[in-house]
């Protein structure tokens, strides 16, 4: 009953860990009904101060029309290279507010949660099945041949 409890449990951590790729994947689901999402090359920076960039300038298409726009954005050169293709978030209405996203912050965290949510629920779905089929769980079985 034990072994089965794990495996329940291991279940129940994938499905956390899915859920969690799900929603820092996208800010909140209400966010992105008024938000739209684009992709877009940084062309410049109005400041820099250190090693982060402030005011930087972006160009991408929408609706077939080109825009630039300036973000309100600062971020650090640990995690953006400049002429980086970044996600750029607007509001629906208006494309040129735009908000800046880099895609390594953007996709590191919702792959690795979504990696190891599909890992834990394989595990957890495959030992619920052997303890209901009644099948031996292979860590248990002992596999040494006896020395005599």
């Amino acid at each position: 009953m034990k072994l089965f409890l794990r495996f329940l449990l291991l279940l129940a951590l994938g499905l956390c860990s899915l859920w969690g790729s799900y929603y820092f994947g996208i800010d909140t689901p209400k966010k992105l009904l008024k938000w739209k999402w684009a992709t877009g090359k940084v062309f410049g920076y109005s400041d820099r101060v250190g090693s982060t960039y402030k005011g930087l300038r972006v160009k991408f298409t929408y609706d077939e029309k080109q825009y630039e726009v300036t973000t309100k954005a600062s971020v650090s050169t640990k995690d953006f290279v400049m002429n980086e293709r970044v996600g750029v978030v607007f509001p629906e209405e208006d494309p040129t507010k735009a908000e800046l996203r880099s895609y390594s912050r953007l996709l590191v965290v919702p792959l690795i949660l979504l990696l190891a949510g599909l890992l834990l629920c394989l595990i957890g779905i495959t030992g619920i099945v052997r303890k209901i089929l009644g099948k031996p769980d292979p860590v248990t079985v002992d596999h040494r041949k006896p020395t005599s």
